[in-house]
């Protein structure tokens, strides 16, 4: 499969490659989470960090994307230092699940990881990602910049049209 990414994946329908990485989540299964900590890898690296439902699922999509280096996931945009799973589900932390995805953009750019990132999960569902309901399943991006904020917003309204209804994330 991997290899398949490598060379088709600018052809692949998303749907399909969603469609993987669920299976791919499913094969893993619940290990556990980790809070994710600021930083990159040394050299020519940037950071995204998304949150798009089941963190497992998303970060089996950017597993095999070529140009990524490393995928974590973890927890982010709440108010209580390295909460566990249980405080998280609790819905009383303000965190979603999400990844961050360290990617060479010499590679593969901001602009297609974030494509990637709204054509693998519902972007117009409000706390909700399939049956996973509450607000740690929220879509949502976590620029590390101000050029990433603007990236977002450009792919956001760029691909508005892709769906029905308005995007939340």
């Amino acid at each position: 499969l991997q290899t398949l990414f490598r060379v088709v994946l600018p052809n692949i329908r998303w749907g399909l490659l969603y469609g993987i990485a669920l299976t791919t989540a499913r094969a893993i299964g619940e290990i556990g989470a980790v809070y994710i900590v600021s930083g990159v890898l040394k050299g020519q690296t940037e950071t995204a960090t998304f949150g798009g439902g089941c963190f497992w699922c998303t970060e089996a999509v950017y597993q095999q994307l070529c140009g990524v280096k490393s995928v974590t996931s973890g927890y982010s945009g709440g108010s209580v230092p390295q909460p566990t799973y249980e405080q998280v589900c609790s819905k009383r932390t303000g965190h979603a699940e999400v990844v961050q995805v360290v990617f060479d953009p010499r590679q593969i750019g901001y602009a297609d990881v974030l494509e990637v990132f709204f054509h693998t999960h519902d972007p117009t569902t409000v706390d909700r990602q399939g049956n996973d309901v509450g607000p740690q399943y929220r879509s949502v991006i976590f620029y590390h910049d101000e050029a990433q904020r603007h990236a977002a917003e450009r792919v956001k309204q760029s691909l508005q049209s892709a769906f029905k209804a308005p995007i939340v994330t």
